[in-house]
């Protein structure tokens, strides 16, 4: 059966020593926390789980931002036995795996590998991550990634549990994929996390693939002619130089004639965008009341535009976003 998991980790810090003998590992889990959705993307079931690190303990600085003490992962179960549990509670299910930002992703995987490189049953789960919080930041326009408290704030809720605490943050994680897969008019596109980096590779690699831009390669670029591959002095001892002279000019001619015709639409779009009409004078009266029906629907506007300016969300985008999440009911509460 399909079945949604909303997952979230807690990390503690490798000391320096310890990060001389492991190469780009500076943090290690400490928690794992996960609620699980049906295909109504209703809550059906909780799981969470403390984890015993073996290069790092608990600093003051971790316990005060998650509330997690010593005492709490002294007895606790090591990583590859809370996956172990982890993949018993998901079963067989067909299952896609939500996580907020791909740092829970990138720690999961390097950490297995680094402790246990045969099991490729965790592995095959990995294939299994989507980032939320990109899809979030993507239906928002926002040129920054949201953080999760933001979000939160975005879609009219308050934020349940306990900040930086594994199973409060998956479970405001699952609020939040409820909310915009059940909102009206907007369409989340999900990418899982593996066909962008894959999970055998080392953490630089990784890095080094995720800086790495598709580049799109024009058409008269990859063809197959033989003077394409060639030496100019060669070709002209084969007698092929002019024909390669020929070649480019028409590609010039071809590229100028198109700019020519973008020009020539793109001023025929203008000339029509500026004659008066019925249908622009409708669209105004429109759009004003919108702004005025959402400014009276949402509470203290001004402090949520602020969110505008820190994420570079354009104001229409979040606008049309309020409003759907204004009419879209809340996940069923189950925090203990």
């Amino acid at each position: 059966m399909k079945r949604y998991i909303c997952l979230d980790i807690e990390m503690s810090e490798v000391s320096s020593k310890q990060r001389k003998f492991l190469s780009g590992f500076r943090t290690e889990i400490i928690q794992v926390g996960a609620i699980m959705l049906d295909k109504n993307f209703k809550v059906i079931g909780k799981f969470s789980n403390y984890v015993k690190p073996m290069y790092s303990h608990i600093t003051e600085t971790i316990e005060k931002l998650t509330g997690i003490k010593e005492e709490n992962i002294e007895n606790a179960d090591s990583l590859i036995t809370v996956m172990d549990k982890l993949l018993y509670w998901i079963g067989d299910n067909d299952i896609t795996t939500f996580c907020w930002s791909a740092c829970d992703y990138n720690q999961i995987c390097m950490e297995i590998l680094l402790k246990s490189e045969q099991r490729n049953d965790i592995l095959e789960f990995l294939k299994t991550f989507v980032d939320l919080q990109k899809t979030f930041s993507e239906l928002l326009s926002a040129k920054k990634r949201i953080s999760l408290e933001s979000a939160i704030i975005l879609i009219r809720e308050r934020f349940v549990g306990q900040q930086h605490t594994a199973y409060s943050d998956a479970y405001n994680t699952a609020c939040i994929l409820y909310k915009i897969c059940n909102a009206k008019g907007l369409k989340p596109k999900f990418e899982y996390l593996y066909l962008n980096a894959d999970p055998k590779m080392g953490l630089d690699q990784i890095r080094c693939l995720k800086k790495h831009k598709e580049r799109i390669i024009p058409y008269y670029e990859y063809k197959t002619k033989i003077y394409n591959f060639v030496d100019k002095e060669l070709l002209e001892q084969w007698g092929l130089l002019d024909k390669y002279h020929e070649e480019g000019k028409n590609i010039k001619n071809k590229n100028n004639v198109q700019k020519k015709l973008e020009k020539t639409n793109n001023s025929q779009r203008k000339i029509i965008k500026e004659q008066p009409n019925e249908r622009n004078s409708k669209k105004k009266i429109k759009d004003t009341f919108e702004i005025k029906f959402v400014e009276k629907i949402i509470s203290k506007v001004n402090k949520k535009t602020v969110f505008c300016e820190k994420y570079g969300i354009p104001l229409k985008r979040f606008i049309y976003f309020s409003i759907r999440m204004q009419f879209t009911g809340s996940l069923n509460m189950i925090i203990n």
